[in-house]
């Protein structure tokens, strides 16, 4: 695939590297380095990060088993690609490479179990794309108690609302 704009200007090729055209080749995980990976952080609801180290053995096995899996993260709409950069890893919680970090609107989620196991990974993006935001208890309560006070200012608006005053009469009614 080739670029056949201007290559003087910067965000015209920034905006086509990372656009989903690029990315939908198939069998590959794209390389991306930092700039990139903000831009696809802004960019896409749901993406997938492999953070590996450049050179080593075992990142290159791990790297051909996902590279399997590349076609059905795209039919869960999850845009995968690989970074060889462990400081801005870092920055996201990952602490050994490789390692796989799962965006979810920006927010990440790192991988703890067999990287070797593609069907594993595969699966746990699965629940991850698929997954309902939870409520949690403390939420529940909050509304609970938000319903029961507004019903409760509309009883006392309601019941203890004042008699109105009959309006004054006109002098000439009298």
């Amino acid at each position: 695939m080739l670029y056949d704009g201007d290559l003087h200007q910067h965000d015209k090729i920034l905006a086509w590297l990372t656009s989903q055209d690029v990315f939908e080749i198939k069998n590959e995980i794209e390389e991306v380095n930092r700039k990139m990976l903000d831009k696809l952080l802004e960019e896409n609801e749901f993406l997938t990060v492999y953070f590996y180290e450049e050179g080593h053995p075992d990142s290159a096995a791990v790297l051909e088993k996902l590279e399997n899996i590349d076609s059905e993260t795209d039919n869960l709409d999850i845009t995968f690609v690989k970074m060889a950069d462990a400081r801005y890893a870092r920055k996201w919680g990952v602490t050994k490479l490789p390692a796989i970090v799962y965006f979810r609107k920006r927010f990440p989620s790192i991988f703890r179990g067999d990287l070797m196991a593609e069907d594993e990974v595969l699966e746990w993006l699965r629940k991850n794309r698929f997954r309902q935001p939870e409520l949690n208890i403390f939420m529940y309560a909050l509304m609970a108690i938000s319903v029961a006070f507004i019903l409760y200012t509309a009883f006392l608006l309601q019941c203890f609302k004042p008699t109105p005053q009959p309006p004054p009469q006109h002098p000439k009614q009298q």
